[in-house]
């Protein structure tokens, strides 16, 4: 019963935010970088395309995940979280309203992308692919 109240809080979820965006979706004959470029938020649960559009300058938000434990994007409060498809929709409309807003969530991505990408215990790309493998 449990796993079924999942798939379908996380069939909502991504009914809400298809119903939200352009539906620019990526393919395999897209290249991240240019499907990136034509994207202002990206919503990820766990994702190397997450870091790849950090990197890029923009918004990232994450959907909380009860299936992925360490999700890296969760290491820190630094990147807002998404738990519903309501908080889905009040991040984007938070972030369409206020340009400040923006600001603020693009200086605290910054804050994670150095303190992941920037720690000397391991390289981030075996922690994430470690996360992956998980």
């Amino acid at each position: 019963m449990r796993k079924s109240a999942r798939a379908a809080e996380r069939e909502a979820c991504r009914q809400l935010v298809r119903s939200c965006v352009p539906q620019d979706r990526l393919d395999r004959e897209t290249a991240l970088r240019e499907s990136l470029a034509s994207a202002d938020v990206i919503v990820t649960e766990a994702s190397r395309v997450g870091v790849e559009a950090l990197l890029a300058g923009k918004l990232l938000l994450v959907v909380r995940s009860r299936g992925y434990v360490g999700n890296p994007y969760l290491e820190s409060d630094a990147l807002p979280l998404a738990e519903s498809p309501e908080d889905v929709r009040a991040w984007l409309q938070r972030w369409e309203r206020s340009p400040e807003e923006r600001r603020e969530s693009m200086v605290r991505a910054a804050r994670f992308v150095d303190g992941y990408l920037l720690r000397d215990d391991e390289p981030a790309s075996e922690r994430f692919w470690k996360y992956c493998l998980s």
